[in-house]
């Protein structure tokens, strides 16, 4: 018979090292199927065997006596088991314990780019209790929603998130959640913390609505170790960039990414690039890039050879590369994404792992700073940039450079104010 917890050890073992929770582990095996997931197993100190499944509201225990009952062995735990689990299960899966809600004729995919399946999903509590034909397995729910001609996936990743958790808005992540999406990529751009194992410490603590995991950020190292200068870096200052990545890395981080359109991060030279991404190469790192040059940038490399240098660096270093953004910009570019897309191709083909994101829609965000700021003018910081803009002679030229990179994006009524603060 089941007893109270204590009563499951001796008297002398009560209050020794031997005490309840000896031996403990999750007994999840996925390969069961229901209603084993999510069941909890253990050995006791003296021979006990006890298994907790939620999924059948079912605990079943065998307590043994020194001196006066053997231990069940294991293999005869099991049989017992069985028969039990076969007769709950039944029960259960008839009308014992409906379920919340129950999702049926959907299109299922797995994630792991299998084939679609009908099947059925169904829901109790907060968890998938069951995956299967619920019609054969006589399951019911208090809720059924029937999605024939749609499909149910796992949660989207969003592999260039800029979600914000640290206001009570963003770590709701309603605007996440209401597309799928469950798992946020951040730290991009180059702008990755360094300080991630206490981030991360942080989120836990406070709760977040998603799953998340970050980079460890280029521009932010570079900015750290030397502000906003464009020059090389001194042996110390590019050590101290490496510190950074490493550290990063060691808190956790996927890889490092790169915004190298943007300051400061623009400043560093693809040798450069490749030295930092070699510190994330050493823990299996990824090479994440907004590259140099989409095709929008003023005065730049152009549209191939940004792709080129991307490549570069991922394939010195030996890390796979993303491409954040694989859209040829500009007007100049319309209709040149095959050319990129053969170079990415030809890489692959030389073993190089190289993958492209692209976003299915023709705007782009981010700062006005990064779409009408010659990079020359954004040296040495804001204060620096401002101090040009009063000097006569400088602001006639940023009045005909910024109109030029006005431009190159379709003249400046392309261009809509979304941040509602004054400043």
């Amino acid at each position: 018979p089941l007893t109270r917890v204590h009563e499951m050890n001796p008297v002398r073992r009560r209050d020794g090292p031997w005490g309840y929770g000896y031996l403990w582990w999750v007994f999840d095996r996925p390969e069961l199927g229901e209603p084993y997931q999510g069941a909890y197993s253990g050995l006791g100190a003296v021979g006990q065997h006890i298994l907790v499944m939620p999924n059948l509201d079912l605990v079943v225990a065998h307590k043994t006596r020194p001196g006066q009952d053997r231990s069940v062995s294991h293999g005869e735990f099991v049989q017992v088991l069985d028969l039990l689990v076969k007769a709950r299960a039944g029960r259960a899966g008839a009308q014992d314990r409906p379920l919340d809600l129950l999702l049926i004729n959907g299109h299922v995919l797995d994630g792991a780019g299998n084939p679609w399946v009908k099947q059925d999903i169904g829901i109790l509590g907060a968890r998938i209790a069951f995956v299967g034909n619920a019609r054969d397995a006589r399951v019911t729910a208090r809720d059924t929603v029937d999605l024939a001609g749609l499909v149910i996936t796992p949660g989207f990743v969003d592999m260039h998130s800029h979600a914000e958790f640290d206001s009570p808005h963003g770590r709701a992540a309603l605007s996440f959640l209401y597309q799928g999406i469950t798992t946020a990529v951040i730290g991009v751009d180059g702008g990755g913390q360094s300080n991630l194992r206490e981030t991360f410490e942080e989120y836990a603590r406070r709760g977040i609505a998603l799953n998340a995991l970050s980079y460890v950020g280029q521009g932010a190292a570079r900015g750290a170790a030397m502000g906003a200068a464009d020059r090389p870096p001194t042996p110390a200052e590019l050590a101290a960039m490496k510190a950074y990545v490493r550290k990063g890395m060691e808190g956790g981080a996927l890889g490092l990414s790169t915004g190298l359109f943007y300051s400061p991060g623009f400043f560093a030279s693809t040798d450069e690039v490749v030295e930092l991404n070699q510190v994330a190469a050493e823990y299996g790192g990824i090479y994440d890039t907004h590259d140099r040059d989409l095709g929008a940038a003023y005065k730049g490399i152009g549209y191939i050879n940004s792709t080129k240098e991307g490549i570069e660096i991922g394939e010195r270093a030996g890390t796979p590369v993303i491409f954040s953004h694989f859209n040829p910009q500009g007007r100049h570019n319309y209709g040149r994404a095959p050319e990129g897309a053969r170079l990415i191709e030809e890489a692959r083909a030389r073993g190089v792992n190289v993958m492209a994101a692209q976003h299915p829609y023709n705007a782009t965000q981010s700062s006005l700073s990064a779409y009408v700021i010659p990079r020359w003018a954004a040296v040495g910081g804001h204060q620096a940039m401002v101090r040009r803009f009063d000097d006569p002679a400088i602001a006639r030229r940023l009045d005909v450079e910024i109109m030029e990179m006005l431009e190159i994006r379709g003249g400046a009524s392309k261009i809509r104010f979304v941040d509602e603060r004054a400043e």
